[in-house]
């Protein structure tokens, strides 16, 4: 082989080479543009779950007040109930007979079953709402 081959074979391959590495660079540059449009995406995804959470824990929030709203409203006439029926049982509103006694104390008795069940269902709301 002569000194002129080799060097046309040297330049055929210094070519070839020049040629993969601007392909290699093409490569690197287009797989740089994907990655920056990953990571764009990605932070768009981030904001919009960083959204998601934030509404999730207003409407969490909304949800507790509501829940506590009907608790009162539900208990605050059933205490009412039955601190008066306690009061007529003891001889406030003047001495009761037995039968009047009687239907007062099913009163009181019914209105502490009835605030028992509202809190058991308040608290069976919360758990069921609890995310896990």
């Amino acid at each position: 082989m002569t000194t002129e081959d080799t060097n046309a074979d040297l330049s055929v391959k210094l070519e070839t080479l020049a040629r993969e590495l601007r392909e290699l660079d093409a490569r690197n540059l287009e797989l740089e543009q994907l990655a920056a449009q990953r990571g764009v995406k990605l932070s768009c995804a981030n904001i919009a779950l960083s959204r998601a959470k934030i509404a999730f824990e207003q409407a969490a929030h909304r949800r507790e007040e509501m829940v506590q709203d009907v608790a009162h409203d539900l208990r605050t006439p059933l205490t009412s109930i039955k601190g008066a029926s306690q009061n007529l049982l003891d001889d406030m509103a003047g001495p009761l007979n037995d039968s009047a006694r009687e239907y007062i104390e099913i009163v009181g008795d019914q209105a502490e079953r009835l605030i028992g069940i509202v809190n058991w269902l308040v608290d069976a709301i919360r758990v069921s709402l609890d995310p896990v």
